[in-house]
């Protein structure tokens, strides 16, 4: 698909983006706009979602195996297509389904009679290799103390806290919450810049 770059230039464009882009533009081209709900798009931690006033306009399988559309909005669809913001008709479906083959995450449809929801799952191996901090602090903490236990906790629930907002949540002086983290130096470490930083659980050594 063509995309455009901030010159304004022509470009070829294959990322995750552009697929977002596509359910924008099916979004505004089949949407009831006579219906008193409203397109809505809804971005989570985890996911996005288009909400959709207006069924599909053919069953989904149907659309899935063929090249027709019926966009309800055939001008808005055709001034898309002309501005090369989204694809020709009947390529939409398999473009949006092109997202789980680009970044191994799922694409959900879910349709009724009068509305349409599609969902983009946007979680990312960070959130993953959180999720596995997180278990790792609640098996592995009966080898620290009381307070190392909480700092510990507290690093795995938000990566980018800082030694001043530990020591306030567990109403310590920072220099205290520095010198556990000293001990904690084979477990916890922070990596990158003071303001962009963020602090890493070594997994290896703290599951050992």
């Amino acid at each position: 698909m063509v995309g455009i770059n901030e010159r304004g230039q022509s470009v070829e464009d294959f990322s995750e983006y552009d697929i977002l882009r596509e359910a924008m533009a099916n979004q505004m081209a089949h949407a009831d706009h006579f219906s008193p709900r409203r397109s809505c798009i809804h971005v989570f931690d985890d996911h996005i979602e288009f909400l959709n006033p207006g069924g599909m306009p053919m069953p989904l399988d149907v659309m899935e195996n063929s090249f027709e559309s019926q966009p309800r909005n055939p001008v808005i669809a055709k001034l898309f297509r002309l501005a090369h913001l989204s694809e020709n008709l009947g390529y939409g479906l398999r473009k949006l389904k092109r997202w789980q083959e680009i970044t191994g995450r799922p694409m959900h449809i879910e349709t009724t009679i009068n509305s349409v929801k599609v969902t983009f799952d946007l979680q990312t191996r960070e959130v993953e290799k959180t999720d596995v901090a997180k278990n790792v602090a609640k098996n592995v903490a009966k080898n620290l103390t009381e307070r190392q236990q909480r700092i510990i906790a507290l690093i795995s629930e938000n990566p980018q806290t800082t030694r001043a907002e530990i020591a306030i949540t567990i109403g310590v002086a920072t220099k205290t919450v520095e010198r556990e983290l000293a001990a904690l130096s084979d477990i916890v470490r922070y990596v990158g810049s003071k303001k962009g930083g963020h602090w890493e659980i070594k997994l290896n050594n703290y599951a050992n």
